[in-house]
């Protein structure tokens, strides 16, 4: 009996053993993982196999090609961890979100010879006006989303005036984009957004049209209306004001001086009273 209880006991302390040795693979396995991830960026930037014998760039018409090659170029043409996320990431730090979209298209055809061909496909953010908020100015796009204007040529485009950046982003996205192609046949146009309604004024054929903030009208009606009276053609608005702020009737009245301001509270022309 005396042995058969030594037998046991030793049986027990074997599997406490393995026990502990199985509780510790896990961090064991961890430590190693960590450092092979580590380690093989180094690595596999060595090896050849992975790179990638051209690294082709469409699509960046306004942000100079030094800017693309740096976000590329971090990856020093490894095609294995060159993807389209991390590319976008550089480069909308380096051109403050100038960057829309970034696609990655990679030709394995020659992968045995090492003639992978990488394609990077970059679509830039097209601005369709220049916000001005507390003496800044941003772009913007038809989506609402702001960018700097650093590369790009903002010549011709709509100045927004507004105090609240949030709900101009709001209403850009209602309104701004079926009239920005229509403002683009005039040189001299702002647009006002107050807590009374937008205000766009065109000062080159002395034309005025006002629309209510979105939460204020049934959007497909006056979207509606919109087009009808932007697809009478650019004289249509010449020395008029067109106020299409209530739901059932669009009051149209005629727009003397060009320098006299049509709103009362002379927000359609001053923009230091937003």
């Amino acid at each position: 009996m005396a042995n058969l209880y030594y037998y046991r006991g030793r049986q027990k302390e074997k599997s406490s053993k393995w026990n502990t040795v199985k509780q510790a693979l896990p961090f064991v396995w961890l430590i190693l993982f960590g450092l092979f991830s580590f380690f093989a960026p180094f690595l596999i930037d060595s090896i050849s196999f992975f790179k990638a014998k051209a690294v082709n760039v469409y699509g960046d018409q306004n942000i100079p090609p030094k800017v693309v090659a740096n976000a590329i170029g971090a990856y020093k043409r490894n095609w294995l961890f060159m993807n389209a996320s991390g590319i976008k990431d550089k480069l909308e730090k380096a051109t403050g979100n100038a960057i829309d979209s970034v696609a990655v298209k990679k030709d394995f055809k020659g992968i045995l010879d090492n003639d992978v061909v990488v394609d990077v496909y970059i679509k830039e953010r097209k601005p369709i006006a220049v916000v001005v908020n507390q003496n800044k100015s941003y772009l913007m796009d038809d989506k609402g989303d702001l960018f700097d204007k650093k590369y790009f040529n903002t010549k011709g485009l709509t100045i927004i005036y507004t105090p609240d950046i949030e709900k101009t982003q709001k209403e850009v996205k209602l309104w701004l984009k079926p009239i920005a192609n229509y403002l683009k046949q005039f040189k001299d146009k702002n647009i006002f957004i107050t807590n009374s309604g937008i205000f766009v004024d065109i000062k080159d054929i002395n034309g005025e049209l006002i629309l209510p903030l979105s939460n204020k009208y049934d959007k497909r009606q006056l979207l509606e209306r919109l087009n009808i009276i932007l697809n009478y053609g650019p004289s249509y608005l010449a020395n008029k004001i067109l106020d299409l702020r209530y739901n059932k009737f669009i009051t149209i009245r005629e727009k003397e001086n060009k320098q006299q301001p049509s709103n009362p509270t002379k927000t359609t022309t001053t923009p230091n009273n937003l």
